[in-house]
């Protein structure tokens, strides 16, 4: 399976623990509304989870910070404070390259905060 079709599965399984936020839940039920008949299998809980993952899987898709990305399989790579692989936003575009050497088997890291 292509990695973005496990990553569309996996937030379309999304779910969240705890109760789900005000707005979230008027966000939902703008979606059912505009869906209609099919937006039944919206619940709130179902689109909570799939916003909070959203959320915590984008990425910053310019050097500025003005717009953001989902994209498949960044959203995999663990937070280090001391990345092993950097996000380079030169020329226009995304593109991730080697911090450092790596061997085989090394850990892909990025730092979510910069």
């Amino acid at each position: 399976n292509s990695p973005y079709v496990l990553t569309l599965a996996a937030l379309c399984a999304a779910r969240l623990a705890g109760p789900v936020p005000g707005p979230w839940k008027e966000d939902a039920r703008d979606v059912r509304r505009a869906l209609g008949r099919a937006g039944d299998v919206v619940t709130d809980a179902w689109y909570a989870g799939v916003v909070s993952r959203l959320h915590l899987n984008a990425i910053r898709a310019d050097a500025e910070g003005a717009s953001t990305a989902l994209c498949a399989l960044p959203s995999f790579l663990n937070h280090d404070a001391d990345p092993s692989v950097l996000i380079d936003y030169a020329g226009g575009g995304v593109a991730f390259r080697a911090a450092r050497p790596l061997a085989p088997g090394d850990e892909l890291t990025i730092d979510y905060v910069s």
